[in-house]
């Protein structure tokens, strides 16, 4: 089982939230013109990581985090990906 889904956002900005069953995935990008600014995964080989803002094709080993924590992060990215493409 696999569930992929989209929240459009303002000015090109898209969530993408990304599931998988067998391979327990689970992923969360920001995404402006199909590039990730910032992203938070967790997989079976690294376990929960984030893609930071300042660079988002890092894996930073992070402690695993809840549906709130999650939620609040990525807050705090759209606030900074979104002051940096206003700036």
């Amino acid at each position: 089982f696999i569930s992929k889904g989209r929240v459009y956002l303002e000015n090109n900005f898209f969530l993408q939230v990304y599931f998988n069953v067998r391979t327990k995935t689970t992923a969360f990008a920001l995404i402006k013109d199909e590039k990730r600014l910032w992203g938070l995964d967790f997989d079976s080989i690294r376990g929960w990581h984030l893609h930071p803002e300042e660079n988002p094709d890092d894996h930073l080993i992070i402690e695993s985090k809840t549906i709130k924590e999650i939620i609040t992060l990525l807050k705090i990215a759209w606030n900074l990906v979104t002051s940096k493409k206003t700036s």
